[in-house]
């Protein structure tokens, strides 16, 4: 059986992500794997529905196994979100593609990879860097030298991170093979849909939007062009529940209030904190009155918007650098159908990780899975306080995987 892994957020799902995996299926594969984020995400953010909805929806539209990316590189920059996509897929033992989409074609990727992560442009980087030029835009001028075309493919989000996959993938994967699927639509994050293909930050928008004036029966109605209909049926069923979208004012008002106990000692254990940046966000942290607050704030040229979100997020969840290197502890399991069950089956054979459904049997696997469970427990215990009533107890230990018999 040969299988694809994608790295996913489905945040939430629509019909682009459902194009991807319909696409991945037609490369000779016999099964597709999602490795999906869980409830927080890699722009900083709250997911905008449960890990086990968002499962539900690949599941119901054309996936067979969805697992959970790692927290820790779920909620990380660009690289490291990567590296924890392919640490998984590797800790699954089952040998198979990793399929992504990307705006420029499989060889131009492979010779912009080949480039972008040589130690020629690691060098060129740090002399460009004593210049006052940052890091990837210095990147970014070496590979021009090179490539005509360096210009549209950098300046991709997906492509950003399909070369990432690529760099780790060769890294850490023996004889990685890949699946480069052309987006057919909206490109990421666009706020312009086209035909019937939308970005999930369009989504996203135009569901927090209907939530402030529409009436209830018109929530996900915008929407409703630009989501397969079994998702679209998945999130309205959860909208009824109070069960979705997320409250993006309760996790603003919880992560903020959080940020207020920490000092720079704490802070400059945060992955990508460096440079004194902790002493600027504790400074900043007194003179601001909300997390938007403090984004802007503590934002530099050297320091993105994006990225100072994804440090105050791990700040918030206490992920720390430390965490992040020390690789996949175990392998969480959120929703299969029959072939998945299969591939699960090898797995169980394959893998040097253990394989979960949810937080009860982690205790016996050592002190690296008591971590990452401690940092999922109270991932979920937050994200449960953010629903639109709020979840009692907390789902990591009382969850189970969706199931498509």
């Amino acid at each position: 059986m040969k299988a694809a892994f994608i790295a996913c957020e489905y945040n939430p799902f629509h019909k682009g992500h459902q194009y991807h995996i319909k696409k991945t299926k037609e490369n000779s594969v016999d099964a597709v794997v999602c490795v999906m984020s869980g409830n927080f995400v890699q722009r900083g953010d709250i997911a905008i529905a449960d890990k086990y909805l968002r499962a539900k929806t690949a599941l119901l539209n054309g996936a067979d196994l969805v697992i959970e990316l790692p927290l820790k590189y779920a909620t990380a920059d660009a690289s490291h979100f990567a590296e924890g996509f392919i640490r998984t897929v590797k800790a699954t033992g089952i040998q198979g593609f990793v399929s992504f989409g990307a705006e420029n074609n499989l060889d131009d990727l492979l010779a912009c990879a080949d480039l972008l992560f040589s130690e020629q442009a690691e060098n060129f980087a740090a002399l460009k860097l004593k210049e006052g030029i940052n890091y990837p835009t210095a990147k970014s001028m070496f590979i021009k030298q090179y490539l005509k075309n360096a210009d549209d493919i950098l300046s991709d989000a997906n492509n950003i991170l399909a070369l990432e996959y690529i760099n780790n993938a060769k890294y850490f994967l023996d004889e990685p093979e890949f699946i480069c699927i052309k987006r057919n639509g909206s490109s990421h994050d666009s706020l312009t849909p086209e035909n019937d293909f939308a970005s999930a930050g369009y989504l996203r928008k135009k569901i927090y939007a209907d939530l402030l004036y529409a009436q209830a029966a018109n929530v996900l109605n915008n929407c409703k062009l630009y989501i397969p209909g079994s998702a679209y049926e998945v999130y309205t069923k959860a909208y009824y529940n109070r069960e979705f979208p997320a409250d993006l004012d309760k996790f603003n008002t919880a992560v903020f209030s959080r940020l207020l106990t920490f000092d720079s000692e704490y802070f400059s254990h945060i992955n990508n904190v460096s440079a004194g940046l902790e002493n600027r966000i504790t400074d900043s942290i007194r003179n601001c009155n909300s997390v938007h607050e403090l984004y802007a704030s503590v934002k530099t040229k050297r320091y993105t918007h994006s990225r100072i979100r994804q440090i105050m997020l791990q700040a918030a969840l206490g992920i720390t650098r430390e965490d992040i290197s020390a690789g996949v502890s175990y392998i969480r399991i959120l929703g299969f159908n029959s072939i998945g069950r299969q591939l699960l089956s090898k797995m169980k054979t394959l893998s040097d990780k253990p394989l979960i459904t949810n937080l009860s049997d982690v205790g016996k696997f050592g002190k690296s899975a008591l971590r990452d469970a401690e940092l999922d427990y109270n991932s979920g215990k937050l994200f449960n306080l953010c629903l639109p009533v709020p979840n009692k107890g907390n789902t990591e230990f009382s969850a189970h995987p969706f199931i498509i018999i």
